[in-house]
């Protein structure tokens, strides 16, 4: 929302506050922002009441502002909905879907209650994104969809990010490896990362920043006793990550492909790592990411066998000798130029 072609249009967003640091109601860069407080519960009534409370919040917004356009973000398409069947039916929607929720997930199984509607809504759109290709073409061939309105959005950090990005010619030593959000010990390779560090003794110290990290994790990590590993559940605002970035070497991704989505994922972090300067060691589970390698230019990506890290030849994975420096594009506003395009023929 930062990019100033933004401000051409009359623009308002909506969407849940779980930091109580950021206000409520508030206008940045012109652009009228509003939030509802909501938590994350184990209860599944609570949850529920927080998603009809969201529901409620978002289409009285709606209401409110009667938009000739809507863009809807992630799966959370019922306050559109309703609002397309009560209120505006020549209202313009574009929807941008940044997981992917595969027919054979627990979730869909419901799906009946709602694919009606929701094919309707799939059908008089005039923009559908997903966050790369491969994730696009499943759900196009999921939904049925025509190829001339899908589209490919990747999540790709804003461009300022670039003004932190450093230079690495060589590693430091020990190498400083970073892994920044949720972490799980079923759906990503937390101990196998874990004792690769520590049979590396020293030359690789892992940094682990994850501010929800489960009991379970924190019980993991207490009783590995690691000397090369530490956790920190402090919550880092998401404008102070890149210069978070500038005090390490490598970013790591872990996970597992448990489902299609994950599978099929490309992570944000990977582009935000890259954007930074850092290398990055990706599991060869995650397909889409799997083209990015490199052997011979840096920041090094490096896809990796997370099951067989022990035959790793660990100095040749953190060397950039003989490798000639890349900077790479991943920015926001390069990605959103084609919304944009599509945006000025209506």
């Amino acid at each position: 929302m930062k990019d100033m072609r933004w401000q051409k249009y009359q623009t308002s967003f909506f969407s849940p506050l779980i930091l109580e640091k950021q206000y409520q109601q508030c206008f940045f860069d012109g652009i009228f922002a509003e939030r509802v407080k909501i938590r994350f519960a184990s209860n599944g009534l609570e949850n529920l009441w927080y998603k009809l409370k969201m529901t409620w919040g978002a289409l009285r917004h709606l209401q409110q502002h009667s938009p000739q356009i809507i863009v809807t973000i992630e799966n959370d398409v019922l306050p559109a909905v309703w609002f397309y069947l009560l209120f505006h039916r020549k209202t313009r929607l574009f929807m941008h879907f940044y997981e992917y929720l595969a027919p054979e997930d627990p979730i869909a199984r419901w799906g009946h209650l709602v694919r009606p509607f929701f094919a309707s809504l799939l059908h008089r759109a005039k923009w559908i994104s997903q966050c790369n290709e491969e994730r696009l073409k499943l759900f196009r061939q999921d939904h049925q969809l025509p190829s001339e309105k899908c589209h490919t959005f990747h999540n790709y950090p804003p461009a300022w990010w670039g003004e932190h990005y450093r230079e690495r010619k060589a590693l430091a030593e020990p190498v400083r490896v970073i892994f920044i959000g949720a972490i799980s010990l079923q759906t990503m390779f937390v101990r196998e990362f874990a004792e690769f560090v520590d049979r590396c003794a020293g030359k690789v110290r892992w940094y682990i920043v994850s501010p929800d990290a489960s009991p379970e994790v924190l019980q993991y990590f207490e009783q590995r006793k690691s000397p090369f590993i530490t956790l920190s559940t402090k919550r880092v605002a998401h404008h102070d990550i890149p210069a978070l970035f500038s005090n390490y070497d490598v970013g790591v991704l872990l996970y597992k492909g448990t489902t299609r989505n994950y599978a099929y994922s490309e992570s944000n972090k990977f582009y935000e790592y890259l954007s930074c300067g850092l290398d990055v060691w990706v599991p060869d589970r995650l397909i889409p990411l799997r083209k990015y390698q490199t052997t011979d230019t840096y920041p090094k990506v490096s896809v990796l066998d997370f099951k067989k890290l022990v035959k790793i030849d660990t100095d040749q994975l953190v060397s950039h000798k003989g490798l000639s420096h890349r900077k790479y594009d991943f920015f926001t506003e390069r990605a959103a130029d084609e919304l944009f395009e599509e945006l000025l023929k209506i």
